[in-house]
C-alpha cells in the first residue's frame, strides 16, 4: 500500500473541505481560540503554561491569544491567590456563551452533515475519525507506531 499516496490524497480532501462554505462558517474562529476556550470551559481557571502545554505552542502564542480573547471580553487574567507572582486564566460570562453557541452551531452545521451521508455511512464515519484520532495520537508518542499496529501495511 503507498502510505504516502493516501497521505497527499488525504492533505487535497482536507484543503477542499476547508474551502466548503459550510466548514468554513464551521471553523470561522481561530482555532488556537476555539480550542483554549473549549479547554477553559472545561477546565475552570488555568495557569497559561497549562495552555501552553496543552496547546503544544509558545507561552509567546499564548500570551498573544489570551490578549485577543481578553479585548474580546472572553477571557480574564487574574492573580493567582496561592501565588501573587502566577496569573490564572478563566472565561468570562461572554466567552462562556461564546464557545456554548458556537458548539451548538457546530452541532447543528455537523449534524446536516452527517444526516448527508445517510444512517449507514454517519457512523462508519465517525468510527474512522475515531480511528484517525487514535492514529494521530499513537505517531505523537511514538512516531512509526500507527505502522506497526497495523497488520494490513
Amino acid at each position: 500500500m503507498d502510505y504516502r499516496a493516501l497521505a497527499q490524497a488525504f492533505l487535497d480532501l482536507q484543503a477542499l473541505l476547508y474551502q466548503a462554505p459550510a466548514a468554513r462558517q464551521l471553523f470561522s474562529i481561530d482555532r488556537g481560540a476555539w480550542f483554549a476556550m473549549q479547554y477553559l470551559l472545561r477546565h475552570g481557571d488555568v495557569h497559561p503554561k497549562e495552555l501552553s502545554r496543552e496547546m503544544g505552542v509558545t507561552s509567546a502564542r499564548v500570551a498573544a491569544l489570551l490578549k485577543g480573547l481578553e479585548r474580546q471580553g472572553f477571557a480574564v487574567r487574574t492573580a493567582d491567590p496561592s501565588d501573587s507572582r502566577k496569573v490564572l486564566v478563566r472565561l468570562t460570562p461572554a466567552g462562556r456563551e461564546a464557545v456554548q453557541a458556537k458548539r451548538r452551531a457546530a452541532i447543528e452545521q455537523l449534524a446536516d452533515v452527517l444526516a448527508g451521508l445517510g444512517p449507514q455511512d454517519a457512523p462508519a464515519c465517525l468510527m474512522m475519525e475515531e480511528k484517525l484520532v487514535a492514529s494521530f495520537l499513537r505517531c505523537a508518542e511514538q512516531p512509526g507506531a500507527s505502522q506497526k499496529a497495523n497488520p494490513h501495511s
